[in-house]
């Protein structure tokens, strides 16, 4: 029920419409307040990017990272060996790793 005040739907709304319906709610409520967020990101990195004196400038995800932003490729999260050792403990192939 506070998340349906918080959408802004009454107590008697909310018991009247699907649950579909509510999520869809949420969803667009959700987004509405992340795409606030992405509008005062773009405003403060727009003044970093103009008065920053660095080199390097940081892109505007690292600069204030948001939901639903695209996560970079940071490769395997575990290392060769640990990935050679869990396929051959599970006797998968013959243990080569294809680079």
């Amino acid at each position: 029920m506070i998340k349906a005040a918080e959408v802004g739907i009454t107590p008697w709304e909310f018991w009247k419409i699907t649950w579909k319906d509510f999520q869809v709610m949420v969803v667009a409520d959700e987004r509405k307040e992340v795409n606030g967020w992405r509008k005062f990101r773009f405003l403060g990195y727009m003044e970093y990017v103009m008065n920053s004196a660095e080199k390097n400038k940081k892109t505007i995800e690292k600069f204030m990272p948001l939901p639903g932003d695209i996560k970079e490729d940071r490769g395997l999260p575990v290392s060769q060996a640990q990935l050679l050792q869990t396929l051959k403990m599970y006797n998968y192939g013959n243990g080569n790793i294809i680079d």
